[in-house]
């Protein structure tokens, strides 16, 4: 059981409006065949304005650095699907954690295992090696090909990774 008088009716409504905006987002980003997984830049929203916590609620959800507000009579929704290269080597780190964590779990490992990581692709990664250790639990890095427990290659934007680990 609630109490209605603690709802707070402003709040409900702007949720809605996020709502839709991430959802027009969403469907921006699926018909630009671009992943949840690789940043963007800005996302432009004509006829809504929000707080600064809802909008870094839409950021989070629509995976934006910024969205950028203009008044107007309905809403609209414009992503910029520019993909520079920072952003490129983002979206490449997330989807190198996403694959590293799936090896995880087939091999058995849980949350609290750690495990020494390689990757190898002619594609540079060293800016991202600490986000990928803390994600994928590992204690180690290395940017070279090495004989592990685990390893696979993977073609991820027409770019080839080797990716293998130890348990520690």
């Amino acid at each position: 059981v609630y109490d209605l008088s603690l709802v707070d009716e402003q709040l409900v409504k702007d949720m809605e409006s996020v709502r839709a905006v991430v959802s027009k987002a969403l469907d921006a980003r699926n018909s630009a065949k671009i992943t949840v997984r690789q940043p963007l830049q800005a996302l432009d929203v004509v006829g809504v304005t929000f707080s600064e916590k809802l909008s870094a609620l839409i950021c989070e959800e629509v995976n934006v650095k910024a969205v950028n507000f203009t008044k107007g009579d309905v809403l609209e929704v414009t992503l910029n699907t520019e993909l520079t290269p920072a952003l490129e080597r983002e979206g490449m780190a997330r989807e190198i954690m996403r694959r590293v964590q799936q090896m995880r779990k087939d091999a058995g490992l849980v949350a609290t295992d750690r495990i020494h990581l390689a990757i190898s692709s002619s594609y540079s990664m060293d800016a991202f090696s600490q986000a990928i250790q803390d994600k994928v639990g590992a204690d180690s890095i290395s940017f070279k090909r090495e004989e592990l427990e685990e390893s696979k290659e993977f073609v991820i934007r027409d770019t080839t990774f080797f990716l293998g680990f130890s348990k520690i």
